[in-house]
C-alpha cells in the first residue's frame, strides 16, 4: 500500500497532496502553480550565488 503525503503548498501553505494524483505538485492548483511562475518571470524569486552580469560579447 501507497502511504500518501501531505505538504504545505509553497504559494498559500494549503496543505496538498504530494503524489501522482495532484497534477499541480508541488502546489495545490493551477493557480498557485502559475502564481509562482509570475514571480520568477518578475524577478521577485532568485537563486543564491554569485552575481555575474550580462555580456553581449565574448572575452578573449
Amino acid at each position: 500500500m501507497t502511504q500518501v503525503t501531505v505538504r504545505p503548498c509553497p504559494q498559500c501553505q494549503r496543505p496538498c497532496t504530494q503524489d501522482a494524483s495532484n497534477p499541480f505538485m508541488p502546489f495545490c492548483s493551477r493557480r498557485c502553480k502559475d502564481a509562482d511562475f509570475l514571480h520568477w518571470a518578475n524577478d521577485e524569486h532568485r537563486i543564491a550565488g554569485l552575481h555575474t552580469p550580462w555580456t553581449d560579447h565574448e572575452s578573449d
